[in-house]
């Protein structure tokens, strides 16, 4: 049982939860669905926690070429499997802008790349990496209290939980600090309910430090990460911080990629969402964002432009693929189960 618990900013009626799942039972992403108490549309994602995967595993970080060029191809690529053919005949590379210059039978349209990412998040998983890594530079048996556990840990703001960002690396005593509480903290296996579900929620093995740092302690099942923090330290950790996106923050996500690329060099855009970073890391969040705006468009398009002819949205795990512009239409609702490359499968039926 992996739960993380936060305090939402607004009032909600929660209507379900919302998971990717990694093969070792640890959840890749952790979210609730809800909307406003006098309002049934006013749809909101609540972001409780991230751990961002894996997706390709690379030797150094790819360049912005590289990086275009993987998407692309995978964007070929689930078109091939959902609609039987590739969305154009070959690509060549573009005078940026635009980034490349793709064939459809005799004509050549500039295309260029864009990538939905949250900011917010990804910069709260940058500050957290130092809190990994100083947990990294310890000795593996400084952490045998916590050998096949994951560990989420979440930082506080005026009794919020997950709402402040974790530690900058000027707070090394409070690191330092949070690394002497995770090595001591007695892990009671008891507490970890086995069998159906219970009726009523268990005592939680959970702790909390200086800083107002706090970290909650649950098994991993099933297997177990393949990550070179776990091979080396024989547990995991992930962060725990809160976010929040409504219908109109999604869209204005998409709208924002839209209007840095709208110039006259430029003819199509394709923005991905839950593709890798240059690290080989995907944000599962990015999806369920986009994912978000595109099940439930407002009324009146969404989109307006001054050069873009055409604007698609492609779901890097599910292989969905949309056109949000000139007007909205799921041209595939995807192909692949599971977020992680290494582990899809193949969906049988029409697309």
């Amino acid at each position: 049982m992996h739960m993380v618990p936060v305090t939402p900013d607004i009032d909600l009626t929660l209507t379900g939860v919302s998971t990717y799942s990694t093969p070792w039972g640890a959840p890749a992403l952790l979210a609730m669905l809800g909307h406003s108490p006098d309002n049934s549309s006013d749809k909101h994602i609540l972001i409780a926690y991230e751990w961002p995967y894996v997706t390709v595993p690379l030797v150094g970080p790819l360049g912005k070429v590289q990086k275009e060029k993987l998407h692309l191809d995978k964007f070929c690529t689930d078109a091939r499997f959902a609609l039987g053919k590739a969305p154009f005949d070959r690509y060549d590379e573009g005078d940026n802008p635009p980034d490349f210059l793709v064939q459809k039978g005799d004509q050549s349209v500039a295309l260029d790349l864009a990538q939905l990412t949250l900011e917010p998040r990804r910069g709260a998983n940058a500050l957290f990496e130092r809190v990994k890594k100083a947990a990294y530079a310890c000795e593996a048996n400084t952490f045998n209290n916590l050998k096949g556990c994951f560990v989420y840990i979440d930082f506080g703001l005026d009794g919020k939980r997950g709402h402040a960002l974790p530690f900058k690396k000027s707070d090394i005593e409070y690191i330092d600090q949070l690394i002497d509480s995770l090595s001591s903290f007695n892990v009671d296996p008891k507490k970890w309910p086995t069998g159906e579900l219970p009726r009523r929620l268990p005592e939680l093995n959970q702790g909390d430090s200086e800083g107002e740092a706090g970290f909650l302690v649950a098994p991993l099942a099933n297997a177990t990460p393949t990550t070179p923090f776990f091979s080396r330290m024989a547990f995991e950790m992930g962060l725990a911080f809160y976010t929040r996106y409504g219908i109109s923050d999604a869209w204005e996500e998409i709208r924002r990629r839209v209007r840095d690329h709208d110039k006259p060099e430029i003819q199509e855009l394709l923005i991905s969402a839950g593709a890798p970073s240059g690290h080989g890391l995907s944000y599962p969040s990015d999806e369920i964002v986009a994912n978000l705006a595109l099940e439930n468009a407002p009324p009146d398009e969404p989109l307006e432009t001054n050069h873009l002819e055409a604007v698609y949205v492609h779901i890097w795990s599910s292989g969905a693929i949309w056109q949000v512009f000139p007007r909205i239409k799921m041209l595939s609702k995807g192909v692949f189960k599971g977020f992680g490359i290494s582990h899809q499968s193949v969906q049988n039926g029409d697309s």
